[in-house]
């Protein structure tokens, strides 16, 4: 069997990194932003991989070895007070796929999943006494 040159290892790494980019828009991420798009590699901003509406900067990376940190460093480039959220969504070759986060990204996404869930719960305590207030009058 011949061995592959460098050039085409390089061409195969960079097929199998843009195959990712499409199934984690595709198969993943459509799912919550169904506007987003792949970002083509001479398009602006090519910090970020896909393109969404939400505030998440993503990153795919495709490796035969462990590629979190690759994928944070490449969006490290990104502003500090860029306000987005950093991920990067790892798809490792035979062992599967996960999304990786800076902690202080992480943990301001908990604090809005939690502000969320609590402003849920007030509007859900008002809805709740609107509904005894309208069977109270309905029963009087």
């Amino acid at each position: 069997m011949k061995k592959k040159t460098k050039s085409q290892l390089g061409k195969s790494a960079r097929r199998k990194g843009l195959n990712w980019e499409r199934e984690f828009v595709n198969q993943y991420w459509k799912q919550v932003d169904p506007g987003s798009m792949r970002k083509l590699e001479y398009q602006e901003g090519g910090d970020v991989d896909i393109e969404t509406s939400l505030h998440y900067a993503i990153q795919c990376k495709c490796m035969g070895v462990w590629g979190g940190w690759r994928a944070l460093e490449d969006l490290s480039n990104l502003p500090e007070d860029d306000g987005r959220i950093k991920v990067g969504a790892i798809k490792q070759l035979n062992k599967g796929t996960c999304a990786v986060l800076p902690i202080e990204d992480f943990m301001k996404m908990v604090k809005q999943l939690e502000m969320a869930e609590s402003f849920y719960d007030s509007i859900n305590c008002k809805v709740e006494d609107i509904n005894d207030k309208i069977n109270t009058a309905s029963s009087s």
